[in-house]
């Protein structure tokens, strides 16, 4: 059994639900028994937020409290991405973060995503034992020892991407169990700006997007000179070409099963900057026996959305 931890935007609700059903109806179609454990992400204009920048999504708290239920009512965890660093104690009080982690806090299994000590001791203070926290890949921690202590202290613990095809390094890792691999960053493995560009995008999204207050503290506008670039809607084999080019930060299919081989049972998958099919794409990709994979990519994009809404009412668990 595997968990994996996917990626959350209004945009994948369908491709995220028929994985979902596909995980029930066809779990033989996938190369190892898989279970959805969590979906991550925020909402726009959420100040908190880290990692991705996000564009007005139209979310209104009751929207975010019906699809938190929904993700919740199907047994999948909801993680926050609260993992900006430049919040400060001023920010604790923005109300639309208190907002959302009050929706949240409802069913006591959500989690958090955190590389900031301020936010992860509100959270900790104010809801106790509602919460379960996990530290983020945004905080580019790479040493081994730090790793290690981090795995006793939180839930689970985002490995940096470009520490997944170092056996030695995973080999170091004493809890398996607790470290989470990523499988399919697109960022240049070889850049040596991650860490600078995180903080970048975490800047704008302190001033929701405005960038003369961004500007005011730090931001500078930072485009990825590394970044590797595919046009078009990509066949499976031609997806297969573009992961396996060595400057790709993702791993192959055959380094994950390396990685499985080794231990380790918990992979995210990234992709809230992506569009639905290209995210499909890595789901049947990784996912899928490779017989499978062009049925299990049709089922992902093709089921409608009343046939998707017909299929949950199977797996409600209230």
């Amino acid at each position: 059994m595997i968990s994996i931890y996917i990626p959350y935007t209004p945009r994948f609700f369908a491709v995220n639900m028929n994985l979902f059903i596909l995980t029930k109806e066809h779990p033989d179609w996938f190369e190892y028994q898989t279970n959805i454990s969590s979906t991550y992400g925020s909402f726009a204009h959420c100040i908190w937020n880290g990692g991705r920048t996000l564009y007005d999504d139209g979310m209104t708290p009751e929207l975010i409290e019906n699809t938190i239920t929904l993700y919740n009512s199907l047994g999948i965890r909801f993680r926050l991405t609260f993992t900006n660093s430049f919040v400060t104690e001023e920010h604790l009080n923005d109300t639309f973060a208190n907002e959302i982690l009050d929706i949240a806090s409802k069913s006591g299994i959500n989690e958090i995503l955190v590389n900031n000590d301020i936010i992860e001791n509100y959270i900790k203070n104010k809801y106790k034992n509602n919460f379960e926290f996990i530290q983020s890949v945004t905080k580019c921690e790479r040493n081994i020892e730090n790793i290690n202590k981090a795995c006793e202290k939180y839930k689970l613990v985002v490995i940096d991407y470009r520490d997944g095809r170092d056996d030695k390094f995973l080999s170091s890792i004493i809890n398996k169990n607790k470290a989470e691999i990523m499988l399919n960053d697109i960022c240049n493995f070889y850049c040596t700006q991650r860490l600078e560009h995180h903080k970048d995008i975490q800047r704008i999204i302190l001033t929701d997007l405005d960038e003369d207050k961004a500007k005011e503290i730090g931001y500078k506008g930072i485009t990825c000179p590394y970044k590797i670039h595919y046009d078009g809607k990509l066949s499976l084999e031609e997806f297969k070409v573009f992961i396996e080019d060595d400057r790709v930060g993702s791993l192959t299919k055959e380094r994950f099963n390396e990685v499985y081989e080794l231990g380790f049972r918990n992979f995210k998958i990234v992709g809230r900057d992506f569009d639905d099919y290209v995210l499909a794409l890595n789901y049947a990709y990784y996912l899928a026996k490779d017989e499978y994979k062009q049925k299990f990519l049709n089922e992902l994009m093709n089921r409608s959305v009343d046939s998707i809404l017909e299929a949950l009412e199977d797996y409600y668990l209230y």
